[in-house]
């Protein structure tokens, strides 16, 4: 199978959202996000795909719902996680990419194999929250600070080698 990538910003806060919306504006973050996920299957959820303002272009988006119904040409939709890995199995691309909500991000990340992790310095609060991650399976293998007005780090954890049972 495909690599698993889970792709997200938080605040110090651990938020990712609130009121289906980002709390913040990163200049340059959604080019990083662009980066990682383009040419990749895309898994998001009903909420993160209805606050898009269009299907992202280049990606191949697959909605997680059990409810959502769309007509969009190019949106593809499943209602289980294995119906979305299915699907993102069989499109083009090196990886799968997964890029929230909150109850996305908890499903995939016992599947993750890598997590792209910006965590801002302050807080904005918020409604949605990402995980906490599992100490032990999982390991810092790159991380760069930024500078600025909204000074943050951006994280690469790489999932530690799963011993065989």
């Amino acid at each position: 199978m495909k690599p698993i990538v889970l792709i997200a910003a938080m605040d110090a806060g651990r938020a990712i959202g609130r009121g289906n919306d980002i709390p913040w504006h990163i200049p340059g973050e959604q080019k990083v996000f662009r980066e990682l996920t383009m040419g990749n299957a895309l898994i998001i959820g009903r909420m993160t795909y209805l606050s898009l303002p269009r299907p992202l272009p280049g990606r191949y988006c697959i909605v997680l719902s059990r409810s959502f119904v769309s007509q969009t040409a190019g949106v593809l939709l499943a209602t289980s996680l294995n119906e979305a890995l299915s699907l993102a199995s069989e499109l083009p691309g090196s990886e799968i990419t997964v890029g929230g909500g909150q109850e996305i991000y908890k499903l995939f990340l016992p599947l993750a194999n890598r997590i792209h992790l910006t965590v801002l310095d302050a807080t904005f609060g918020g409604d949605r929250f990402f995980p906490l991650l599992p100490e032990d399976e999982f390991s810092i293998a790159a991380s760069e600070r930024v500078e600025g007005p909204l000074p943050y780090t951006r994280f690469i954890y790489e999932r530690r080698s799963r011993l065989p049972s």
